[in-house]
């Protein structure tokens, strides 16, 4: 990376840092305008679910604005809208509760008070519970009750053995509707504390502000050891070791479809750029070779491309190559036209003047993304706060990626695929 670049990133995208007595930790920038947008993620989700509870974080983040020892979840909404305009944004994934939210600079203490009264003073009624107890299982029933889901659910156990991953985010619905209200309210106890806690703050205010804000609001949340990971977090992830699967479905939007699977680095590894930037040149777009095989040279498939599961992983990922609606007994000619695209990619037959197309885009992207939106500039923190790689270092893998990053990508991973084979019965 040239000097230019360099101080350009360095002047956009340095933060200040801070570690507040009771384990918080604090990155904040001031950038112009007159909002902030706020990220609170814990250090919770469903690798940190007690072992006999599973999904007991996702129903926890249900949870958190149904009210207070000093005001009903009505009250919250109310005074919620009233200062920032809209109602903060909640997930949960495998490691984190995510929780968002932009609103006029002037309201930063007001909204770091509601916040705190959220996470300290916190009262989660048996009515509530059983409320969103049913929320929870119908959105589990949703997606992962039928005969297809628990076909896929079948599948990741092939590609993450008996680690975390390979169970659904939101717990199993058998198991949610035994939970109590003491059950979440011990887990909030052991969740909403400081050593769990990472707060990004961008926007309008100076950083010396914001944390002086903090010191008096979220800083004041209890402190301890931060919770770990449970002991299935921490299984070995196998390799997948290819073979091939058939499912049959009788299905309005399935006709026939076939999937190669690989594993991929989660957003941890070093590698995870070049595993984004191996979706990009794949994309099934009119350049790719996919297209040409598909579309042009024969009018064999329909539907093709990349997939990749979400939300994304920390420690390890999966995406496929995959192809739907072809005419019967063609499996095998597809798989064939997927295999050479993963072969060419592992002996270096690799598009240059696509490389550099593909790059062109991301790294306009990248400047659309990371500095033209408020909340993407709070995102560029996380990301660099989760990943352990700074946006210099980013976009400098970015920078002087090329063919042989992508051949070496394709040699580490892209080997041994789960072949997933969906046929509708004749």
């Amino acid at each position: 990376m040239d000097s230019l670049h360099r101080e350009l990133l360095r002047s956009h995208f340095s933060f200040q840092q801070y570690r507040f007595t009771n384990g918080a930790w604090l990155g904040c920038r001031e950038v112009p305008g007159a909002d902030l947008s706020i990220i609170l993620l814990f250090n919770a989700g469903r690798a940190y679910d007690p072992d006999d509870l599973p999904g007991l974080t996702h129903l926890l983040e249900h949870l958190l604005l149904k009210g207070t020892g000093k005001r009903p979840s009505s009250e919250l909404a109310r005074l919620f809208e009233t200062m920032t305009g809209r109602a903060p944004f909640l997930s949960t994934s495998y490691e984190l509760i995510d929780f968002r939210i932009r609103f006029p600079s002037e309201s930063l203490r007001d909204v770091l008070s509601l916040l705190a009264e959220i996470l300290q003073f916190r009262d989660y009624s048996a009515v509530d519970v059983e409320e969103e107890k049913q929320i929870v299982a119908r959105e589990l029933a949703g997606a992962e009750e039928t005969p297809l889901a628990r076909f896929n659910r079948g599948n990741r156990r092939l590609i993450y053995g008996s680690h975390v991953y390979s169970e659904p985010v939101g717990g199993l619905s058998e198991k949610i509707s035994e939970y109590t209200a003491g059950d979440v309210s011990g887990w909030a106890d052991d969740v909403l504390r400081g050593p769990n806690l990472d707060m990004i703050v961008v926007g309008g205010l100076p950083a010396e502000e914001i944390q002086a804000a903090i010191g008096g609001s979220l800083a004041l949340l209890p402190g301890g050891e931060p919770l770990r990971p449970s002991r299935q977090y921490e299984v070995d992830i196998p390799r997948i070791e290819g073979g091939r699967i058939m499912g049959h479905y009788h299905l309005p939007r399935i006709s026939r479809s076939v999937e190669m699977v690989f594993r991929a680095p989660g957003v941890m590894s070093r590698d995870f750029p070049v595993a984004g930037f191996l979706f990009s040149y794949l994309d099934a777009g009119n350049g790719s070779r996919l297209f040409r095989a598909f579309r042009e040279e024969r009018q064999l498939c329909y539907n093709f491309g990349i997939s990749c599961e979400s939300p994304r992983k920390w420690l390890a990922e999966h995406f496929s190559l995959y192809a739907a609606d072809y005419p019967p007994g063609m499996a095998d000619e597809v798989l064939g036209i997927l295999q050479n695209e993963i072969d060419a990619l592992r002996s270096g037959d690799i598009d240059e003047g696509r490389v550099l197309l593909i790059k062109n885009m991301m790294l306009l992207r990248f400047y659309e993304d990371w500095l033209e939106r408020l909340q993407d500039r709070a995102f560029a923190i996380a990301n660099a706060r989760i990943s352990g790689m700074s946006i210099e270092e980013y976009f400098d893998c970015l920078l002087n990626l090329g063919c042989d990053d992508l051949k070496r990508f394709a040699g580490s991973y892209l080997d041994n695929p789960l072949i997933v084979e969906i046929e509708a019965p004749e």
